[in-house]
């Protein structure tokens, strides 16, 4: 193998250890830290409720993954259906049919069942009541 121009095969680089504050508590330096899903339960003791605006790939992946965790889980999105972009233009040069590369939401997140999908437009977060604001009207927890 030819050395590259720059490069230098032994060089070795080292990361600075994170300060104390970043590791958890009650474990020794250096140990790695559990990863806890950052949801607590509300004081009633139900399971902790999360909302998630659009259905995009953002959306749909934290619906998934939220999907494995104690919560509920409502995704709010404008549309009943998620388009994959990345497949658009093949549909504009007739390759592929609108069908093929728009799913419907639902059926996306159908076999979750703590996830619950709405199609309605959020008009609003209500911060200190901890409330989504839709455009029907609906306040959502």
């Amino acid at each position: 193998m030819t050395a590259r121009p720059g490069y230098r095969e032994d060089r070795q680089e080292t990361f600075p250890t994170p300060p104390p504050a970043f590791e958890a508590h009650g474990q020794e330096p250096g140990a790695k830290a559990a990863r806890e899903p950052a949801v607590r339960a509300s004081a009633a003791g139900r399971r902790p409720r999360i909302v998630i605006v659009g259905a995009g790939f953002g959306g749909l992946a934290a619906a998934d993954k939220l999907s494995r965790a104690a919560v509920d889980v409502s995704v709010i999105d404008r549309r009943n259906h998620h388009l994959f972009q990345p497949l658009l233009y093949q549909v504009a040069t007739a390759a592929l049919s609108p069908a093929e590369i728009a799913v419907p939401i639902r059926s996306i997140l159908h076999d979750r069942p703590n996830v619950r999908v709405l199609m309605d437009e959020v008009t609003g977060i209500d911060v200190a009541n901890r409330r989504v604001l839709t455009r029907d009207g609906a306040e959502l927890l």
